[in-house]
């Protein structure tokens, strides 16, 4: 049956493909932060709606270590976000009808966009906090004497 009878612990540590799925992802949210109003074709959502996703990514990532206190925190502002996206657009479609035709528009709605843009700030803190405290980030200046 060979290595698999041993009852030795695999060799294989998934910390480094761990760490690279955190700075891919972190990644992705640097770079949708830039225009977050943008329509994503790739992914058929807005760029705030990916890094929202993506924050989601990072805090399951994370969420194996949390308390249940965090991880109810954590569950608390990503349940407002998903409530206020659904139930306060940022976009609402505006449907005018004429005689000779019908056309669609899109109105931003620029206290939902404060609103949301204020809590994913928030939930990108928090989940920011949560990979530093739980060591799922890169080291800092206290952390040095651990690369001695």
């Amino acid at each position: 049956m060979g290595d698999f009878d041993t009852g030795k612990e695999s060799s294989f540590n998934e910390a480094v493909l761990k760490m690279q799925r955190l700075h891919e992802t972190q990644r992705l949210i640097n770079i949708l932060r830039i225009n977050m109003l943008d329509y994503n074709y790739l992914w058929n959502k807005y760029n705030y709606q990916v890094v929202f996703e993506n924050l989601k990514s990072l805090l399951l990532e994370c969420s194996g270590k949390m308390s249940d206190a965090e991880n109810l925190e954590g569950d608390r502002v990503k349940n407002i976000i998903e409530d206020l996206d659904e139930h306060q657009p940022i976009f609402q479609k505006i449907n005018i009808s004429s005689i000779a035709e019908q056309k669609t528009f899109k109105q931003f709605n620029n206290d939902n966009w404060k609103r949301l843009r204020k809590l994913l700030f928030d939930f990108e803190m928090f989940v920011r906090k949560m990979l530093e405290i739980h060591g799922l980030s890169s080291p800092n200046v206290q952390d040095e004497a651990l690369w001695d």
